[in-house]
C-alpha cells in the first residue's frame, strides 16, 4: 500500500513541481483521489511510515494533501466534477474549516501546504480549468 501510494505522490510531484511535467490537472486530481482512497483503506494509516513520504522535497505528503484540501475547496465546481470528488474524498482525512485561503496579511509564504496550493490553482489557471 505504501509503495502505491508513494509511486503516486512522485508521479504528482514530478508533474506538478517541475517545468518537465506532462500530466493535466484532471490526471493529478484523480491520481490525489487515489492515494486518499490508498490511505483511507491502509491499516495503518495514521503512522509516520505514510506521512513521511515526501520528506526533503518542496513538499511532502501531508503538504500536498493539505494545499489539496484548501485548493478544491475553493475550487471545485459543480458537484459533480472531479475536483468535487477529490474535495470529499480529502474530506475523510481532514476535519472541516481546514479549507480556508492562506494568511493573506502574512503574504505568500512558502511552506509546503502552501506551494502545493499555489501550484495546483496556478496549473488549474493555466489549464482554464478554474
Amino acid at each position: 500500500m505504501k509503495t502505491k501510494i508513494e509511486a503516486n505522490f512522485k508521479l504528482i510531484h514530478k508533474n506538478l513541481a517541475t517545468i518537465n511535467g506532462t500530466m493535466k490537472y484532471d490526471d493529478i486530481t484523480l491520481a490525489i483521489i487515489e492515494i486518499c482512497g490508498l490511505i483511507y483503506k491502509a491499516p495503518n494509516s495514521d503512522s509516520d511510515d505514510i506521512w513521511n513520504i515526501g520528506k526533503g522535497f518542496e513538499f511532502d505528503l501531508g503538504d500536498l494533501l493539505s494545499g489539496a484540501f484548501r485548493h478544491y475547496g475553493r475550487w471545485h465546481g459543480c458537484e459533480d466534477s472531479t475536483a468535487a470528488l477529490a474535495l470529499s474524498v480529502l474530506g475523510t482525512l481532514f476535519s472541516p474549516g481546514m479549507g480556508g485561503p492562506p494568511d493573506q496579511k502574512r503574504g505568500y509564504d512558502q511552506t509546503g501546504e502552501n506551494l502545493a496550493f499555489q501550484l495546483l490553482n496556478e496549473m488549474a489557471e493555466s489549464e482554464v480549468v478554474l
